[in-house]
C-alpha cells in the first residue's frame, strides 16, 4: 500500500524534474491532483525543511539545492551500483547497446543502474524504473536464480497478479524462465515497446542480480549471439569479483 502523502511529495518533486520552472500552488495542485488547501500545507513542510523556497516576482516555488545534496550523499554510498558500474559500462561499450543493472522488488523488477547507449535511437530508461516480471528479460532471469519451491510460488503470484492488472503476455512466465535455464540467459521482445528486444543473465550472489542489455530489435537481432557471448562473459567477470 503507498502512503499518499510521501506519494505527491515525492510527485512535486518529480514534476518540478519535468517543468524545469517555478511552479505557482495551483500548478502544483493540478500536477498532483490534490486539494489546493492539502497541497498548501505539503508546500509549507517542504520550504519549512528547507526543500522548496518562494520565487516572489510569480507567486511560485521551485527546490532548493538541499535535496541534490542529500541525494548526492546517499548515492555516494550505494556499493551494490559503484561496484557493478564498470561492468555496465564494458556491456554498453562493448554491444553499444543501453545496459542495466537489475534487482527484484518484491513481485516486481527494479533497475538500480544504467549506462545508455551512445546511438541516437536507443533504449533510454532510468534508475528506479519498476517493470513487471513478464515485461523484461531480466524477470525470468531473476526467477531461474530462485530455488524451485520459492520459483514457482512466485509464479503462482504472478500468475495472480496478471489476472489482477489484466495484463496479457506473449507466453506463459513458467515457459519463459524454462527456456533460458540451460542456456543461462533470457530474451524478451517488446521491452516497453514492440521494436525493442531485451536479453538478460543473472550474477550468481545471495541476493541475485541481474544484467540486462536492450535496444532496437533490428539492431540487436542480427548481433544476437555475439551479444549474449559478451553478456555471459561480462556475468562470469561480476561473478569472479565478488
Amino acid at each position: 500500500m503507498i502512503a499518499r502523502t510521501a506519494d505527491r511529495a515525492l510527485l512535486i518533486f518529480e514534476t518540478f524534474a519535468e517543468r524545469l520552472e517555478p511552479l505557482t500552488l495551483s500548478e502544483l495542485s493540478r500536477a498532483v491532483q490534490m486539494p489546493i488547501s492539502t497541497t498548501a500545507k505539503l508546500i509549507k513542510t517542504l520550504i519549512a525543511r528547507g526543500y522548496l523556497y518562494e520565487v516572489n516576482c510569480r507567486k511560485a516555488y521551485y527546490p532548493t539545492s538541499r535535496w541534490l545534496q542529500k541525494a548526492k550523499l546517499i548515492s555516494s554510498a550505494d556499493r551494490t551500483v559503484e561496484r557493478f558500474q564498470p561492468f555496465l559500462q564494458e556491456l554498453r561499450d562493448e554491444t553499444g547497446e543501453t545496459a542495466l543493472l537489475a534487482k527484484r522488488l518484491g513481485v516486481q523488477i527494479i533497475y538500480l543502474g544504467i549506462s545508455e547507449s551512445a546511438k541516437d535511437i536507443r533504449y533510454s530508461g532510468q534508475v528506479g524504473d519498476i517493470k513487471e516480471f513478464w515485461r523484461t528479460a531480466s524477470g525470468p532471469a531473476m526467477l531461474a536464480a530462485m530455488p524451485l519451491v520459492a520459483r514457482l510460488e512466485t509464479i503462482a503470484r504472478l500468475n495472480e497478479r496478471q489476472k489482477m492488472l489484466a495484463s496479457a503476455s506473449d507466453g506463459s512466465i513458467l515457459a519463459s524462465v524454462n527456456e533460458g535455464l540451460t542456456r543461462k540467459w533470457w530474451l524478451r521482445r517488446g521491452e516497453g515497446a514492440s521494436d525493442v528486444m531485451s536479453i538478460s543473465s543473472t550474477i550468481e550472489m545471495d541476493d541475485p542480480l541481474a544484467f540486462v542489455v536492450v535496444g532496437p530489435v533490428s539492431r540487436i537481432e542480427p548481433r544476437l549471439n555475439e551479444m549474449v557471448k559478451t553478456l555471459l562473459r561480462v556475468c562470469a567477470g561480476a561473478d569472479r569479483m565478488f
